[in-house]
């Protein structure tokens, strides 16, 4: 049987908590766009800019983190390309609350 290595194990459990990410920050998105829509609540717009900001961070930090293991593997590529989605689609949700 084959030693188990820490660094794969943090890879793979970083890779987990990143795709939970990309999980809540799509419904948070899709809930700030939806409230926009409706006419909402200004007070609930506000608190959806934050909370957009803070989980942009949150994934932006564990975007550099598991950049920084340097696979070059199909997983990544769709890391790389799911992250830039969403960033997008993040900066496009607070642009459209905004306006």
């Amino acid at each position: 049987m084959r030693k188990i290595d820490g660094k794969h194990l943090a890879f793979h459990v970083l890779v987990a908590l990143y795709f939970i990410w990309v999980a809540v920050f799509a419904i948070l998105i899709s809930l700030a766009i939806a409230n926009v829509s409706a006419a909402g609540s200004p007070l609930l717009d506000k608190a959806f800019m934050t909370w957009i900001l803070v989980n942009f961070l949150t994934g932006s930090a564990l975007y550099i983190v598991i950049r920084m293991f340097r696979h070059n593997t199909m997983l990544v590529k769709i890391i790389t390309y799911s992250y830039i989605f969403l960033a997008l689609a993040g900066i496009g949700a607070v642009a459209v609350i905004i306006g």
